[in-house]
């Protein structure tokens, strides 16, 4: 039988994305280790934001990434979004050049992006309204398994996993 402590019922969804993101963190110390980045690996990324109305907006993407010359990486992103009732289809490219700024941590800078033609999203509203930053972030990225843990205090954590 497994025993929940009080506190963790009681926490808010947001309080317990906090402490599963520090517990995946702390999994490093274990089966995660630092190294360069190489190769080519796909997440899935999935985000649900209720909206002040309770109407629930998504973002569903599918990320591909290419680590090109140890100092660049490829993004392709592929995907939906539904925001205040109107659906929009993302599909882009966009290039990175990185830098290692500590242990695991590495700064990007968006060099150049490429919308496609069946693009219909924004260019910032991934930013301004989900969180995902695609501008200049700061990731902590790590050789998680048989990919790479992308983890950053304002997106979601995810997995890319070598295919």
């Amino acid at each position: 039988m497994i025993l929940i402590p009080a506190f963790l019922i009681i926490l808010t969804k947001e309080w317990k994305m906090k402490i599963l993101l520090l517990l995946l963190l702390l999994i490093k110390a274990c089966c995660a280790q630092s190294t360069e980045l190489v190769g080519h690996c796909r997440a899935k990324l999935r985000v649900n934001k209720e909206a002040m109305d309770k109407r629930e907006d998504t973002l569903a993407l599918d990320i591909a990434i290419e680590f090109l010359d140890g100092q660049q990486m490829l993004f392709f992103i592929e995907g939906m979004t539904a925001v205040e009732g109107k659906e929009y289809t993302i599909s882009r490219y966009i290039n990175f050049n990185y830098k290692r700024v500590g242990a695991d941590f590495y700064l990007l800078h968006r060099r150049a992006s490429e919308k496609l033609n069946s693009d219909t999203y924004p260019d910032n509203g991934l930013i301004d309204y989900f969180g995902v930053e695609f501008e200049n972030p700061k990731y902590h990225i790590l050789k998680f398994y048989n990919g790479y843990l992308f983890a950053n205090v304002f997106s979601p954590l995810f997995i890319c996993q070598n295919l």
